[in-house]
């Protein structure tokens, strides 16, 4: 039976019974729309029966369909609570008097008259069966009613204001602005201009009988990619000056000369310029160094250039 009554709970609702409980509470909703519209001409009793009609349509199974009962539900009571908010208790329709005597019956209190007789004996009286009238309202709401409202002006809570001393914050020294020098005033030497020299120097000396290097024998740095482009940057600045030449002999290779700086003159006389492009990438360097047997660089290794960080006076290297 346990199993049984857990599948009927969270079992999932057939597609057919679903679709019919969803048409059932949409009529309810249509019902409920046109009430709110014409609230003036509702009565409870029609309230009554669109909560008995969610009710038996109800089904925990499916979360649209308890979605649509909370929204008929939730309409239902909103116009219980304006329906309440017209309606007038006060006046000749309360009778306090009737009030009392129905209360009176449901407790059956009756009261004993005392003869003359007996004037100081006690007065007795039956205060009735006040079970009776508890368990009328523990129908309607199992919580007790609380007695707040009897506590007057003791149930409000009073806070004591507390005074907060001004405590003035200690000012800081004042201090000038760093002022930042955007140029140095002992300017370093340009990198650039040492380095073509030394390149310079290194095909001076290698070159003494004028018969040209291996190109790529010259420029590679078998330790270092990026040196070796360097130098090849560096061998064109020669070329441009003058002062070394590159040519392809008959065999194929390609040849560095050291050659005497061209003056203006001369280059006015008929000298020609010829300009090129070369690549140089990883594989090339890889290759070049394996087929010439490269061991060592023909052009002294430069150390690595270390980048300073701005200082407190100045911009980076200042």
């Amino acid at each position: 039976m346990d199993d049984l009554r857990r599948s009927e709970v969270f079992g999932s609702l057939d597609p057919r019974e679903k679709a019919e409980l969803s048409r059932r509470f949409n009529d309810l909703q249509g019902r409920t729309d046109d009430m709110r519209a014409n609230l003036e001409n509702v009565a409870p009793e029609a309230i009554i029966d669109i909560l008995r009609g969610a009710d038996k349509l109800y089904r925990v199974r499916d979360t649209d369909i308890a979605n649509q009962d909370a929204r008929v539900v939730r309409e239902a009571a909103e116009m219980s609570a304006a329906l309440l908010r017209k309606q007038k208790l006060g006046g000749a329709s309360f009778d306090v008097d009737e009030f009392l005597a129905r209360v009176k019956g449901v407790l059956d209190i009756e009261e004993e008259e005392v003869g003359s007789d007996d004037e100081e004996a006690p007065r007795r009286q039956n205060l009735g069966s006040w079970e009776a009238l508890g368990w009328m309202a523990a129908r309607m709401s199992r919580r007790a009613p609380g007695v707040e409202f009897l506590y007057g002006p003791l149930g409000v809570e009073h806070t004591r204001k507390e005074k907060r001393q001004r405590v003035r914050q200690a000012v800081a020294p004042e201090q000038r602005p760093v002022e930042i020098e955007t140029q140095s005033k002992a300017k370093a030497a340009d990198p650039t201009l040492a380095n073509v020299r030394s390149v310079d120097k290194a095909l001076r000396r290698l070159d003494t009988s004028g018969q040209g290097l291996n190109f790529f024998a010259f420029v590679c740095n078998p330790e270092s990619f990026s040196q070796t482009v360097e130098n090849i940057f560096y061998v064109s600045f020669l070329v441009r000056e003058g002062r070394a030449g590159i040519d392809v002999a008959e065999d194929g290779l390609v040849k560095i000369y050291a050659r005497s700086p061209r003056s203006e003159d001369d280059e006015g006389e008929g000298g020609v310029r010829h300009q090129a492009v070369m690549e140089m990438d990883m594989a090339t360097w890889r290759e070049a160094v394996e087929i010439f047997d490269l061991r060592e660089s023909l052009i002294p290794t430069r150390a690595p250039v270390s980048t300073q960080g701005p200082s407190a006076t100045g911009w980076y290297g200042a």
